[in-house]
């Protein structure tokens, strides 16, 4: 049977890790020992949490305003560079980018029961695409503020880089579909590798910054090409900042290819892994499909992660659907991962929709209220194509103080102190 962690543990091991942070002062270094997370001191961290997906890289599906015809956040800003000119555009994303995610937004992730936030983001946010290899006026301005607002919260950060130079798989969700360009690219993955040796440098001593995710899903990549990269990067990044955890991709059948990481000379590392049983994987999207996971196809991971003596992140999961068990689910499914000694952090935190509400199928902590009637929720009647410029920028800047739905559900299981009952 596989272990659980209770809440009540969890909250206390954050409450020693943490220290004081609640009241805005830094937090603990997080580390690494064996293939456990640890503080500074060695003592374990429980690290439960959520992404902030579509803030700093978007994706189409998770916004209320029609995006027909636009399939990614490139297409986005074609769409609105060739509208308004680039300037304006660039003023757009900046509001977007300023208001899709406040202070308020870490309160509420605090309410569940989380201290960590997985903080995806686009390349392109920090390096000047007119200027490869080099950085964006302002490049820093988000980021800073995003770990700005998390140390005041008392969350940890884990910065993810989810759109590479040239893209590191097909999908959207790396900021342009249909591109695949990192692989084959001696100057995409120079651009990467200077992009994290950047990022390292600047954050090299803020220790609210739990780790360094180099590159999310980079599922069709070369074995050997994504190893030699990834190794790079690490040499990179080790050479301006010693400390922080670099956290290296898996793919979907593990991470043995990278080969034993002591014998590399790897240290305080981390591999991250995406479990979404019943819906990429693993039977349909059942509850019975869960308990099977929960149960039993935990345990190859568990033996791969003992084996390579590296801590694992889940770097995203989520049951979705109330008829797969629901947020009962997704409290068996932290439970099971941080008793395992594994950090979690599901997808996603802030998830809009046409219709708005919490249904029978909902990826996210909070979304927008339902409208009057279908398809009227905030936000369903701006279009990037056909909207003005004014329309676009006052919907972007209302996304600060939109009304919310609360998954209150999903809190009240996320933050219940006693366990629910095993699973069978």
């Amino acid at each position: 049977m596989v272990r659980s962690c209770g809440l009540a543990v969890g909250l206390l091991t954050l409450c020693s890790a943490a220290g004081p942070a609640s009241y805005g002062s830094a937090l603990a270094r997080i580390t690494t020992r064996g293939a456990q997370w640890v503080d500074e001191h060695g003592s374990p961290v429980v690290l439960r949490g959520c992404n902030l997906g579509n803030w700093l890289i978007q994706e189409m599906w998770m916004h209320a305003m029609r995006t027909e015809g636009i399939p990614d956040q490139y297409t986005l800003e074609q769409v609105l560079a060739e509208r308004f000119g680039r300037a304006r555009k660039d003023r757009l994303m900046e509001t977007y980018h300023s208001h899709f995610i406040t202070a308020r937004d870490f309160a509420i992730i605090k309410s569940f029961g989380m201290n960590v936030v997985r903080l995806p983001f686009v390349h392109w946010l920090i390096e000047d695409e007119a200027r490869p290899g080099q950085l964006r006026p302002g490049a820093w301005r988000h980021l800073d503020r995003a770990l700005e607002l998390a140390e005041q919260a008392g969350l940890y950060v884990i910065l993810d880089l989810h759109g590479a130079p040239g893209g590191q798989n097909w999908w959207h969700h790396s900021g342009r579909e249909g591109r695949n360009a990192l692989w084959g690219s001696d100057e995409n993955k120079r651009r990467t590798v200077w992009l994290w040796r950047e990022i390292a440098s600047r954050y090299r001593r803020r220790t609210v910054v739990a780790g360094y995710g180099l590159l999310n899903e980079p599922y069709h990549a070369p074995k050997e090409e994504l190893r030699e990269l990834m190794l790079d990067i690490y040499r990179a990044i080790r050479e301006v900042d010693a400390h922080t955890v670099v956290i290296f991709p898996s793919m979907p059948d593990g991470f043995e290819f990278y080969g034993q990481p002591r014998a590399l000379g790897l240290r305080n590392i981390a591999f991250d892994a995406h479990f979404y049983p019943g819906l990429f994987g693993w039977g349909e999207p059942t509850r019975e499909t869960h308990v099977e996971w929960l149960t039993t196809g935990v345990h190859e991971w568990r033996e791969r992660v003992e084996a390579a003596g590296v801590p694992l992140l889940v770097g995203e999961m989520n049951v979705v659907f109330r008829a797969a068990g629901g947020a009962e689910m997704m409290r068996h499914s932290f439970d099971t991962y941080t008793g395992l000694g594994w950090a979690v952090t599901m997808w996603s935190y802030k998830v809009l929709g046409r219709d708005g509400g919490i249904g029978d199928a909902h990826w996210g902590m909070v979304t927008n209220p339902p409208g009057p009637e279908p398809d009227a929720a905030p936000g369903t009647e701006i279009s990037p194509k056909t909207s003005s410029f004014e329309e676009i920028e006052a919907y972007f800047r209302s996304l600060s103080t939109m009304e919310y739905v609360i998954h209150e559900e999903l809190r009240d299981w996320l933050t219940r102190p006693e366990p629910p009952p095993l699973l069978r």
